[in-house]
């Protein structure tokens, strides 16, 4: 086992063959790009925040990514708005952003985004809705029932199981 671990890791000297580069932390400058500006421009405006499938470049204990995640943890602090985490494992970065902005408005949906991009684009999350206003149990089973039905693959194809996985 040990080994075949050990043969997933990518070698440093990889770059020598392929054109293949490591992930770097941000640049310090990277806040003053105009993405950012317009975050800071339209942030009063924006009544939640969502972040999908992003971890600030989280990795062996530290953050790759610390000026984005400065910035928004600034931005938060300065104009409080409750945080939605989507990721498979979202309770590590809900807990750092909570201790960030001191508040408990830091919420996780853990699901992988491409399933939950299925699960919203095939429909389903509208008739769920529909069907349940608002309902956050009621959404959340819908989502599950469409997770376990292989993934959301048949919901794509449509037909009557699709909708019946939706609702079930």
């Amino acid at each position: 086992m040990q080994e075949a671990i050990e043969s997933l890791v990518i070698p440093r000297r990889v770059a020598e063959y392929f054109d293949y580069y490591r992930p770097l932390p941000e640049p310090s400058t990277i806040t003053s790009t105009s993405p950012y500006s317009r975050l800071k421009d339209i942030f009063s405006a924006v009544s939640c925040i969502c972040i999908v499938g992003y971890s600030f470049g989280a990795w062996g204990g530290r953050l790759d990514d610390t000026e984005s995640f400065e910035l928004l943890t600034d931005l938060l602090r300065w104009e409080p708005k409750p945080v939605l985490v989507v990721n498979p494992a979202p309770h590590c970065l809900v807990a750092l952003l909570e201790a960030a902005i001191k508040r408990k408005t830091v919420y996780a949906l853990c699901c992988k985004w491409n399933i939950l991009a299925r699960f919203i684009m095939s429909g389903c999350f509208l008739r769920a809705w529909q069907m349940s206003p608002g309902s956050t149990e009621f959404i959340t089973r819908a989502y599950l029932s469409f997770e376990d039905n292989k993934s959301g693959e048949s919901e794509v194809t449509g037909g009557a199981h699709a909708h019946r996985a939706c609702l079930r």
